[in-house]
């Protein structure tokens, strides 16, 4: 056992007592106690880092898990049948309003004779969609297979014009969940609902047909 001795120091004023230096590493850990690592946090949780091919639209983590969810639940035995559709179309309260929809790239329907028949119809258009590829990174956090974690993003040309440099996220609030668009530098005004927007530059971005 080591004692350890703490001796006070008389000063000129002797009821002015300084703050005692810090314990060194090296004598905490003769009397038993770890010393703690200033550069560690264990409250700090880190967000996994999300890969993606293009990166004028921002896609996070937390979207990326739901539109891989979305996926599981439309398309269980192919989930990348299944894409996340983002766009702006002229309305709301601020002018300009986001817009998401679950898109597929098998399309089922009723045939003529009252039959179900899939029909190979691709509804990405390669003139004027984006296709953004995102997937979560692996991570020693992260237990599920990498393929299974990509999505896709689809958003038009014009669209991305509104958006460029924003995020798609997923937001989980207690009277709602649901997609949005935050961080949008092109947007100089928001609704409170968060669905609607004003562009910056008006005279600049003419509104959409």
């Amino acid at each position: 056992m080591v004692n350890v001795t703490i001796t006070r120091t008389k000063t000129g004023d002797d009821n002015n007592i300084g703050t005692p230096a810090p314990a060194s590493a090296s004598l905490l850990n003769q009397i038993g106690i770890p010393a703690a690592d200033e550069n560690s946090n264990s409250n700090e949780q880190v967000e996994p880092q999300v890969q993606q091919n293009i990166d004028s639209l921002l896609i996070t983590a937390s979207a990326v898990r739901q539109i891989h969810q979305l996926a599981l639940l439309k398309r269980p035995h192919d989930p990348s049948q299944a894409y996340l559709r983002v766009y702006v179309d002229a309305g709301g309260c601020s002018g300009f309003q986001y817009k998401f929809e679950i898109g597929y790239l098998d399309i089922v329907s009723d045939g003529s004779d009252g039959s179900s028949e899939e029909m190979d119809m691709d509804m990405i258009d390669p003139e004027e969609d984006i296709v953004i590829n995102a997937s979560l990174s692996l991570n020693e956090n992260e237990k599920d297979d990498e393929d299974t974690t990509k999505v896709k993003v689809v958003i038009d040309e014009t669209s991305l014009e509104y958006l460029k440099g924003s995020k798609v996220d997923f937001v989980r609030e207690l009277i709602k969940s649901s997609f949005a668009i935050v961080e949008n530098p092109q947007s100089e005004s928001a609704c409170g609902c968060g669905s609607s927007f004003a562009v910056k530059n008006f005279g600049a971005n003419p509104a959409l047909d």
